[in-house]
């Protein structure tokens, strides 16, 4: 296979470069050397297909460098037009890594520090395979952390405030921006009133995630839970030392980082970690120039930040979401307790309003059998000898036993009247 590297050398201008005058007006021209001679100050062990061409419009060859201890023959070709020259540098090779490490020698002779063209001319790359080769290889790395990156957002903040995920926390001016982005990248399937709920993190660039993550904000649920701590203590000097600095810690301004990400293990200084990697995606999506030390660089940030958000996935799912279960049930039970027991009270109050009348019958009948027992506490009555069973009195409850007893006044003075008699 054939993998390739292209340049353009633009001769640059220089004053007087034609002729200058010595003090015995000998005329001393200045002539630019030709690409075709710089080539061979650069690459002596090289080849030339043209060797006769003097205009040299079109020339093509080979050169030969060392690479691995032995000779690698690489071919080249250029056109000239006017004073610039357009030059291929071709490789062929079975491996693209061989391919590159080759270019990437040849590329540093012709463009790297201390060249011998830059002195004549300016030199530009037109087409970089080494770049094409590292930016495909850091890709599917660059693609796999920003979606994990984006799976982590929308958990945690769908977790935390549902629908309204991507304005708790946000200004209006972010919203609004989300919303002008949401509807650029609108799908045909995904209604107008959806669009910023499906599509609102797919809307973000990397400065959009630092000014969501990053930015201090103060949110509604934050003061809802100060007023609710202001409500519930009257006198703060009654609190403890922990309680005033949890109360401090209810109004202070914080990111979302430190809100929502801080428990899940990704890099703490991950705010450097993103704006690095969004350095180099700048340079993989334009398909700038990437060089192998920056490659290196960049694919050792992403498998540590991809790996983050693996552990950070797995916290979220594992922890966060059985976490919000139990509180939300507890809010529930919670609830429910609260309406059975306004419902219990509500009924029950009339009965509590009224229980000295309910009871009055009770109590006046109470009295008057008291009255009656009276005469009865002074006589002595022939009992015959028995011994009677143990009867574990206090497991009843006799006088409200006899308070639900039904008792018949005639009844009870027969009965007394017949003591009387026998007596």
């Amino acid at each position: 296979m054939n993998f390739k590297n292209s340049y353009i050398f633009l001769r640059r201008e220089k004053k007087n470069e034609n002729k200058n005058r010595t003090k015995k007006d000998v005329i001393v021209i200045n002539i630019i050397p030709s690409l075709k001679e710089l080539l061979k100050k650069c690459f002596p062990d090289i080849t030339f297909s043209d060797k006769e061409n003097t205009t040299d419009i079109i020339n093509s060859g080979s050169f030969k460098i060392n690479y691995n201890k032995k000779k690698v023959e690489i071919l080249f070709k250029y056109h000239k037009v006017g004073y610039n020259y357009y030059l291929d540098i071709i490789v062929n090779s079975r491996s693209k890594k061989e391919a590159v490490n080759i270019l990437d020698i040849v590329n540093s002779l012709i463009i790297g520090k201390n060249n011998i063209f830059d002195e004549h001319y300016v030199s530009i790359v037109s087409y970089d395979y080494i770049s094409e080769y590292y930016c495909n290889r850091l890709f599917p790395y660059l693609n796999e952390f920003e979606r994990k990156l984006r799976k982590v957002l929308f958990c945690i903040y769908t977790l935390n405030f549902n629908l309204e995920y991507y304005s708790a926390t946000t200004s209006e001016e972010f919203q609004e921006d989300l919303k002008k982005k949401s509807n650029i990248s609108k799908v045909e399937n995904v209604s107008k009133e959806d669009c910023y709920l499906k599509l609102g993190f797919y809307s973000l660039d990397y400065s959009d995630i630092d000014r969501l993550l990053f930015t201090r904000s103060f949110t509604n649920d934050e003061f809802d839970k100060l007023q609710k701590f202001l409500k519930d203590n009257d006198d703060l000097s009654k609190l403890s030392d922990s309680e005033i600095r949890e109360a401090f810690n209810l109004c202070a301004y914080k990111t979302d980082w430190e809100r929502f990400f801080n428990n899940k293990k990704i890099n703490k200084d991950f705010q450097k970690t993103l704006n690095d990697i969004r350095n180099f995606r700048n340079n993989i999506a334009h398909c700038k120039f990437i060089s192998e030390n920056q490659y290196q660089s960049c694919l050792q940030i992403l498998k540590k930040s991809i790996k983050s958000l693996d552990i950070a996935i797995k916290i979220t799912e594992e922890k966060d979401f059985i976490a919000k279960n139990i509180e939300l049930q507890h809010e529930s039970f919670t609830k429910l307790a609260n309406v059975l027991s306004d419902a219990v009270l509500k009924s029950c109050k009339p009965l509590i309003d009224n229980i000295n009348e309910l009871t009055k019958p009770m109590r006046e009948l109470s009295e008057k059998l008291s009255e009656i027992a009276k005469p009865f506490s002074s006589l002595n009555f022939n009992i015959p000898n028995i011994v009677l069973p143990e009867i574990e009195l206090p497991k009843f409850n006799i006088p409200n036993y006899f308070d639900k007893v039904e008792i018949n006044e005639e009844y009870i003075n027969i009965l007394l009247q017949n003591v009387i008699e026998r007596r």
